[in-house]
Parts: C-alpha cells; structure tokens; sequence
C-alpha cells in the first residue's frame, strides 16, 4: 500500500494567512521521491506556484 501524506501533518494549516507554498512544496518533492498520495483536507491555503 502506498503511503499518504497528509500536509496538516507536516505543520501546515488550513485557512491560514501565512504563505504555505515551501511547506506544500516539501511535502509534494516527498511524495515525488517515495511514492504516494498527497492528501489535502479541505480549507483554503495560501501559496504561490506548486510543483506537482
């Protein structure tokens, strides 16, 4: 079974003024190098472009 990554569990917040977009960022270069699923809860996050 392939691994989830959950990004609230990487110490990034929903509805959050803060700009996420490294932490997101961190979380997807994660998934890209182990395999998975990035799972994103529902709210809004503030970030610039991602990579995917």
């Amino acid at each position: 079974m392939s691994p989830k990554y959950v990004i609230t569990d990487f110490d990034i917040m929903p509805d959050s003024s803060e700009l996420q977009t490294q932490k997101i960022q961190s979380v997807f270069d994660m998934c890209k190098d182990s395999g998975g699923t990035v799972v994103i809860p529902k709210g809004e996050y503030h970030t610039g472009a991602l990579r995917m």
